[in-house]
């Protein structure tokens, strides 16, 4: 019954064992002696009392006297390597050189004093926008509890982040902290999310270690930034409109008859619209609706629904779903069946819904997906009109006319929204004289410096004529993302924008493209894009 414990002084471990008799069980051994052997090699297997023992597995011999069978025996075994792991056998031998049969195996690790190595810092730390709302996901490698090496037991991570970067000291200036134990291994992978951020900004992030004995590990060189998803929540139909995303989910704002906000976002269930600082007691709003992904083919209206001449406008796409709002008592999804917009009864196609009539107030509906036909994709335009006349008073995107007079406009302009997980609504708005048949991808190109603040993304359009015919004098707007800065000088002085790889000046001229510092956008022309012809528009942010 040998055995080991991990001793109190560096160097040590205690070994106790019960003493044979000198005849088997009986008997007082009068001159004897102890043989113990150790290592630190695990697979060892050629324990002796007597042979040469190899280097690693040496041997100790303890000479007694009189010592009585059953009786207990201890030996603090010094000099050991602190930390490291040894196992142990005894023999015991009488006076004549009778040896025993070798004892069971015992196990310690030599005490290795007091624990002053911190574990290693984290050196990979990446921030990822998260597929819930207000959610970032973080992950990691797991160092080890002394540096990189031996499994951290009852340890603890410490998270500190901001929706800011300090000039200096990021890690002390952090307003946001979560510490957490752990028990891991070193090359662990690991994932931590953090919820409940505010939508639509971005996070800076840095995370340290510690051991059992509260040594904390130095903190990385570099931050980890990612930012807040602002879509892909449920809304409260309610007429607040706390839970929205100023940021990211209004999209646009009409100044110019009065002030009116049009704003979208959507969850796995649902798509939902508000339209805010406005009562419906004297005004309509329609909210037509492309579903269909095949640009190239007319399946829906370029016309709204028959309604005070509302049908008199052009829509910049064949929409196949119409949200009409009159006010409190008619809200209704109207379809187009293939020749004509149905009529439908109030709350037709509506899941929730709360619409004021009240000048100033705030309206809010619900639409499910799979009332849409659950599309990946939507196109979108609203027009807001007189209550008894087809005036458009409001529309958006607000590129689209509002001229207020009892006149036909003809849009040029949609939204173009991909209902995945944190993107962000009218990314990219286009319009042009005829936009049937364009089709627009925005993608990440490159990102240089990594993705955190200071590093340079290089955004690519690409924008393809789906159709049959000749395009003319294609526009392509896109908004500068939230929490970065558009790189006015990125392909030399003045020039932020190229057009099919050539060099485009920021200022408003005559070479296609221009940067409106303003409304913090690019705008290019595409003078022509003949059918089944792209054209690639690249420009560059930095990261804040």
């Amino acid at each position: 019954n040998l055995s080991a414990l991990t001793g109190t002084d560096e160097g040590e471990v205690i070994l106790t064992w019960t003493a044979p008799g000198d005849d088997g069980w009986s008997g007082t051994l009068q001159s004897a002696e102890f043989r113990i052997q150790r290592t630190t090699d695990s697979a060892f297997n050629a324990w002796s009392p007597t042979a040469t023992p190899p280097a690693y597995a040496p041997r100790i011999t303890i000479s007694t006297t009189n010592v009585i069978p059953e009786s207990k025996q201890t030996y603090i075994h010094g000099g050991l390597s602190g930390g490291v792991t040894y196992y142990f056998r005894i023999w015991t031998c009488d006076e004549v050189s009778n040896w025993s049969d070798i004892s069971n195996a015992a196990t310690a690790y030599a005490y290795g004093g007091p624990d002053t190595t911190p574990p290693g810092k984290i050196t990979d730390l990446v921030a990822l926008s998260g597929n819930n709302f207000q959610e970032i996901v973080l992950q990691w490698t797991a160092p080890g509890d002394n540096g990189y090496s031996g499994s951290i037991v009852g340890g603890k991570y410490q998270l500190k982040y901001s929706s800011y970067l300090p000039e200096t000291n990021g890690w002390q200036a952090a307003p946001y902290s979560i510490t957490w134990t752990t028990t891991t291994s070193p090359g662990n992978k690991e994932i931590f999310i953090v919820t409940g951020l505010s939508a639509a900004d971005t996070f800076y992030f840095w995370l340290k270690t510690s051991d059992e004995a509260d040594n904390w590990a130095d903190l990385p060189s570099d931050t980890a930034t990612a930012r807040s998803p602002a879509t892909y929540h449920n809304v409260l139909c309610d007429g607040a409109t706390a839970e929205w995303s100023l940021k990211a989910e209004k999209l646009d704002t009409d100044s110019r008859n009065g002030v009116r906000h049009f704003w979208c976002t959507w969850s796995s269930t649902a798509v939902y619209f508000a339209y805010t600082n406005n009562g419906f007691g004297d005004m309509d709003l329609f909210v037509l609706i492309d579903t269909h992904t095949e640009y190239g083919v007319a399946i829906g209206s370029r016309s709204p629904p028959a309604w005070e001449n509302m049908e008199s406008h052009t829509l910049p796409f064949y929409a196949d779903y119409a949200l009409t709002i009159e006010d409190s008592g008619y809200k209704a999804l109207r379809q187009w069946t293939g020749t004509s917009w149905t009529v439908p009864p109030d709350g037709t196609g509506i899941a929730a819904s709360w619409i004021s009539d009240t000048a100033g107030g705030n309206s809010e509906i619900a639409i499910l997906r799979s009332t849409l036909n659950n599309p990946e994709r939507i196109r979108v335009v609203a027009l807001h009109k007189w209550e008894s006349a087809r005036n458009i008073f409001a529309s958006f995107p607000i590129e689209n006319p509002a001229p207020n007079t009892d006149v036909a406009v003809n849009c040029t302009a949609y939204y173009l929204i991909d209902l995945l997980p944190g993107k962000i609504p009218s990314e990219v708005v286009v319009s042009s004289a005829d936009y049937v048949n364009i089709s627009v991808n925005k993608t990440v190109f490159e990102v240089t410096n990594s993705s955190r603040p200071g590093g340079v993304i290089t955004y690519r359009i690409v924008v393809t004529n789906t159709g049959n015919t000749s395009q003319s004098n294609v526009v392509v707007y896109d908004k500068i993302p939230v929490n970065t800065t558009f790189v006015t000088d990125a392909y030399g002085f003045g020039s932020g924008i190229k057009l099919d790889g050539i060099v485009k000046t920021n200022a408003q001229d005559s070479d296609e493209a221009e940067y409106d510092e303003a409304d913090d956008k690019i705008k290019v022309i595409i003078p022509s894009l003949g059918a089944s012809e792209t054209s690639t528009v690249e420009f560059k942010v930095k990261i804040k």
